[in-house]
């Protein structure tokens, strides 16, 4: 009788009255829709060759705790019954997306910039799913950097990130990176060719 009639099953975890929730409101926008660590046009390459030089520009979030707890990070996208006024099977959303959890030391305050081998904490993989989660167990000596992406660089969308823990802990969303396009032309005097040319220092620098 319960597969006749039913035929979706949701399954919610209660937390304690006790544990601490902070939710954030973001999105990919711009060049901070940096898609996945690995480019997708070198996805059948052996890994450690072909990292996305766009990565880096994902949202990251820097997350601290003064003791040792358990945390949960929930990455959400937008409700696609909402965007679209009705159910989207899951084959059919456009949007796959994942997180990278990234271990640094207490006194790593910056972006992250290129992985290295042991530094990733955990990594969701890409789902369509409208919410993936992530288990952390977060030390007072040491700090986690979480970096939601999607599987496209450029794909832009909203998200909301929400975070559960035993204790009171810290969020941060780092800084995005500053963009700079200078533009410029050889002519006369400052063309001068390549470094075999003795004019080689004449172009512009």
């Amino acid at each position: 009788d319960f597969i006749t009639i039913f035929n979706r099953i949701y399954v919610n975890r209660l937390f304690p009255p006790f544990w601490h929730q902070l939710t954030l409101h973001c999105g990919w926008n711009g060049t901070g829709a940096g898609g996945p660590y690995w480019s997708a046009a070198a996805s059948q390459q052996p890994p450690g060759n072909f990292q996305s030089s766009t990565w880096c520009c994902n949202p990251q979030f820097r997350i601290t705790a003064r003791k040792a707890c358990e945390v949960l990070l929930c990455l959400q996208q937008k409700d696609p019954q909402i965007c679209n006024g009705g159910h989207v099977p899951k084959g059919d959303r456009d949007l796959s997306y994942g997180m990278t959890v990234i271990r640094v030391r207490p006194d790593e305050i910056g972006r992250i910039w290129k992985l290295h081998p042991g530094d990733v904490a955990h990594e969701s993989g890409l789902t369509s799913s409208r919410e993936t989660v992530v288990a952390l167990r977060l030390n007072a000596a040491e700090a986690f950097v979480a970096i939601p992406y999607t599987s496209q660089q450029g794909m832009e969308a909203p998200f909301v990130l929400r975070t559960f823990s035993s204790v009171p802990i810290e969020i941060e969303q780092l800084p995005a990176p500053l963009s700079l396009v200078v533009s410029g032309y050889w002519t006369g005097a400052s063309a001068g060719g390549s470094r075999h040319n003795p004019t080689w220092g004449s172009n512009p620098q």
